[in-house]
């Protein structure tokens, strides 16, 4: 018999940041990747009945798009703006480094110490795994938020390749 190195609960250092991978993390922030105009997380339902559809309108024609790399505060769910869907390509890496960086310098300006973080780029800008994952290592080991812990949320079938790709991009 032969010991396997398990793929849960193990934590990498990158820069001043510590780093697991996880399925599901209770966080007390949540980052989500979004657009410009935040379609992605815009829920799948009409106005309430109290809501006067001039007014649904007018806030339509008032809303202006978040910038491209920028982060959007709401509460406990935060906002990385990776896309932006009046331009091709939709997605570009630079952008996802400076929304993760716009992360850490609000983690570091509350003293958050724990936050969630998805595979950035992952789910809708077709960025492969191994990608991510360097962008986000390189982003974290530069960035300034000593002593914060990030949950890297990825699927069940991601854990163990972005285990096994982490113990050569971080420690």
């Amino acid at each position: 018999m032969q010991l396997i190195q398990g793929t849960r609960d193990r934590v990498f250092t990158c820069g001043d940041v510590a780093l697991r991978v996880v399925t599901r993390s209770t966080a007390p922030v949540r980052v989500l990747e979004e657009d410009t105009w935040r379609v992605l997380s815009a829920p799948a339902r009409l106005p309430g009945e109290d809501e006067h559809p001039m007014r649904v309108m007018t806030d339509l024609v008032e809303q202006q798009p978040d910038p491209a790399g920028s982060l959007v505060v709401s509460g406990r769910r935060w906002y990385a703006i990776l896309h932006d869907f009046d331009q091709s390509p939709s997605f570009r890496e630079a952008w996802l480094q400076q929304a993760l960086a716009a992360v850490l310098q609000r983690a570091a300006q509350e003293g958050l110490n724990r936050l969630a973080l998805p595979l950035l780029g992952v789910m809708h800008g077709a960025l492969p795994l191994e990608r991510s994952l360097k962008l986000i290592v390189q982003t974290l080991r530069t960035g300034d938020a000593p002593g914060l812990h990030v949950d890297l949320e990825v699927g069940e079938d991601q854990l163990a390749e972005a285990n096994r790709l982490l113990t050569t991009l971080c420690d």
